[in-house]
């Protein structure tokens, strides 16, 4: 069965390419959880960190699109409709960034913490996404997201997300040029929920260190889109 709500990643060429050879379907939740082609998919998610490590950047936004297909599906066991999200990143170099569309809907993040394989899937899809948090708007706005959803579950990430939710702010709500399309306000609108969700979890002194390093990483995205 296919997952409604899993996130859709428009791969790179090579990436696509790479999918279908190893005939992979990376919507298939079937797929994602281990319950079928266990060994191909093992061997795919194996290659591709093999090729992160080495800083390729379309198989590390293969392996944070994967984790996060792979959290989708046990958000729809959970509760069906939950969570579901879009990235679509065009795989050029030259680009300003991904642009993404998410869902309101939310699961308790209790009901996730009290699910072990939910559980971990969210700490894996948050630690793909962050990892690209400072390369790409739209990772970065997922990165926040994860932890203004599901604070409960990811705790002690407080402080790294308001600093994201900053940083998209900062480009998102100001520079939207930067951006591709117009998926400025989509992430100007997400950043300001994820600012107002994490605000009253951390201390004065800490919302006053996390937003400056927040708007020093925009200032420095902002220039480089222009180049």
């Amino acid at each position: 069965m296919k997952s409604r709500i899993v996130l859709v990643s428009i791969l790179s060429a090579l990436a696509a390419a790479n999918v279908g050879a190893a005939g992979l379907d990376l919507e298939d939740c079937n797929v994602l959880t281990g319950q079928s082609q266990r060994q191909e998919f093992d061997a795919f998610v194996a290659s591709q960190r093999g090729k992160a490590r080495k800083g390729d950047l379309p198989a590390r936004k293969t392996l944070a699109a994967i984790a996060n297909n792979r959290f989708a599906c046990y958000l729809d066991a959970l509760q069906e409709g939950a969570g579901w999200s879009v990235i679509e990143d065009s795989g050029n170099k030259s680009d300003a960034g991904s642009v993404a569309t998410v869902s309101t809907q939310v699961v308790d993040a209790a009901a996730i913490v009290n699910s072990p394989k939910a559980h971990e899937a969210l700490r894996s899809a948050f630690a793909e996404m962050q990892s690209l948090a400072d390369d790409d708007v739209a990772y970065r706005n997922m990165a926040a997201g994860y932890v203004a959803d599901y604070a409960a579950a990811l705790p002690g990430k407080e402080g790294v997300a308001y600093r994201d939710a900053v940083g998209v702010r900062e480009v998102a709500c100001r520079f939207p040029e930067a951006l591709r399309g117009d998926s400025g306000k989509t992430f100007c609108l997400s950043a300001k929920s994820a600012i107002a969700s994490l605000y009253e979890k951390l201390s004065s002194a800490e919302r006053s260190r996390q937003e400056a390093a927040g708007e020093r990483w925009a200032e420095r995205f902002v220039e480089s889109a222009k180049r």
